[in-house]
């Protein structure tokens, strides 16, 4: 029997990486980060403006991130139209090609059965499956970064000049995705490794310079056009958004460290474990794993300093996670069965997760139970002393009942659709303060965003329907809501809310102490359909 993944392994992974990153993508149940809907706002604002350099968010300046994002969004979108599809396939395309290019690497750096587990080990980690189907953009900056690195290491290997200008286009990308602070900390690795193995030598030839030159080519023109064309509205913007609130913020400061093992899920104590064992038995002394060590630990190094960086902040470094696990599991010094045990619990955890989900929320029983039967037999080749690729490849496929199905089914209602319809007719429908993509792709038309309570007035004496949350009504004017009526109400999960509350709501069904409720309000012209509202 042919096995497709050892006899065609670059078509399996294309295949494999892109159906479970883009299961699911077409539904609002995917979002999952508050972030992604100022970047989908962004980016339908940009796609209806002249300016395609200066992005904005509810009408202002926001250049929090360089263009390049919503550019590859508002292409998207004049392709495929807005939807929660077009606005995400970029993400998935991107990571697609951060698998293949992980694939690449690993063959530069191993053999080519870690190269294929590495793969399907970075696939399948809860960070890159999460952020390869929301619209930010880790995905394509988790690429860029690879991209650069697969070409600087044939560059060291090869001793090809031309593969390091390679290498600086991708980087010269990348700071069009965040900020330059990343390329400077990949060039910064790069030095390191080079004079960990005296090799340092290499760069001192005349494609540097022109490396060094094509990265400031691509990173400097959008940062001086801004400058001249907003003046300090853009440099006082940049230098508290990047400086000033990440060293005045009272968070941790250990986020990005949290985030790697956060998302390295369910992969983490093997992570661990090669860890272990590469300091163990001094692999870090081969250069593949001293690479991989240095880039590692100089950006975890960098990020500690920063408050407020976010956990997702680590998921470009999971792919070299990825690398480094892959490259121990699959030679001598393998890890010892403590991590097999520990990884197979971490997957036996996520399954009762979904089973209470069965018993205790909404979820499709089916999918459900799909998703659970391939996480078991996902932890038992995981005890297995055969397998090799086996646990990763059937976690990713229960990726995907999980999210064309079991999600959609957990989380609640985006809006009752049929009620809204017979309720609104052909009158024009606003979200208050919310995201109006989610409630446009439920409802099938346009639901225009509005912010300030004069803008919500507005809107009312247009005779229009308003999307507003319960304690945002509830702290409006006297005035205003005795003029309203509240023509429907349903709820919706709170956004932050702590691990004991939502425990003791699953265990004793109170979900509404973990609900906050939607109203759908408008002049009140008649007295509001009793039903409906219920």
């Amino acid at each position: 029997m042919i096995n497709p993944v050892n006899r065609y392994p670059q078509i399996f992974i294309l295949l494999y990486s892109f159906i479970i990153f883009g299961a699911g993508i077409w539904g609002a149940s995917v979002m999952t980060m508050s972030d992604e809907s100022d970047y989908i706002q962004s980016s339908e604002e940009m796609l209806n403006s002249d300016d395609l350099l200066s992005p904005t968010l509810h009408g202002e300046l926001r250049f929090t991130k360089p263009p390049l994002l919503y550019w590859m969004v508002v292409a998207s979108y004049k392709v495929l139209g807005i939807s929660y599809f077009s606005s995400r396939l970029p993400m998935v395309i991107f990571g697609v090609l951060t698998i293949l290019f992980v694939y690449r690497l690993g063959l530069l750096l191993f053999e080519r059965n870690a190269a294929i587990l590495a793969a399907l080990m970075t696939a399948t980690s809860f960070g890159i499956v999460k952020f390869s189907k929301i619209a930010m953009m880790e995905s394509p900056l988790t690429f860029t970064m690879i991209a650069a690195f697969y070409y600087f290491i044939r560059f060291y290997k090869e001793e090809k000049p031309n593969l390091l200008l390679v290498s600086f286009l991708f980087l010269g990308i990348c700071s069009q995705l965040k900020s330059p602070v990343y390329p400077a900390i990949c060039i910064m690795a790069m030095l390191l490794f080079l004079l960990s193995e005296g090799a340092v030598r290499r760069v001192f030839i005349k494609e540097s310079i022109l490396a060094a030159g094509l990265l400031v080519l691509l990173t400097l023109p959008w940062y001086v056009i801004m400058i001249l064309k907003h003046g300090s509205l853009f440099t006082d913007f940049y230098y508290h958004e990047h400086f000033v609130k990440f060293y005045e913020a009272a968070d941790y400061r250990m986020r990005v460290f949290v985030g790697l093992l956060l998302y390295f899920l369910p992969w983490t104590f093997y992570l661990i474990g090669a860890v272990y064992q590469t300091i163990a038995a001094r692999l870090y002394r081969e250069w593949p794993y001293k690479f991989l060590l240095i880039t590692t630990g100089l950006f975890l190094a960098i990020f500690i300093f920063p408050k407020s960086k976010g956990l997702y902040y680590a998921v470009p470094l999971l792919p070299y996670c990825g690398l480094l696990t892959a490259g121990v599991l699959a030679g001598s010094a393998r890890p010892q069965r403590l991590w097999d045990w520990l990884t197979a619990v971490v997957l036996l955890l996520i399954a009762s997760v979904i089973g209470v989900a069965i018993v205790a929320l909404r979820s499709e029983t089916l999918f459900s139970i799909t998703a659970i039967v391939l996480i078991l037999a996902a932890a038992g080749f995981t005890l297995s002393r055969h397998r090799k690729t086996w646990p990763a490849i059937l976690f990713g496929l229960s990726a995907i009942p999980i999210y064309i199905d079991v999600l959609p089914a957990v989380n609640l209602e985006v809006i009752p659709v049929q009620k809204t319809i017979a309720i609104v007719r052909d009158r024009p429908i606003y979200s208050y303060d919310l995201t109006p993509l989610r409630f446009s792709n439920a409802l099938g038309g346009r639901v225009t965003e509005i912010r300030g309570v004069e803008k919500l007035k507005e809107a009312l004496e247009n005779q229009g329907y308003v999307i507003i949350k319960q304690p945002l009504y509830d702290a409006l004017d006297d005035k205003i809501k005795n003029g309203t009526a509240i023509y429907l109400r349903w709820p919706k999960w709170a956004r932050k809310i702590s691990g004991s509350k939502a425990i003791d709501a699953i265990a004793h069904r109170r979900l509404r102490q973990v609900e906050v409720m939607l109203y759908l309000i408008a002049r009140r012209e008649r007295q509001p359909d009793a039903e409906a509202i219920q």
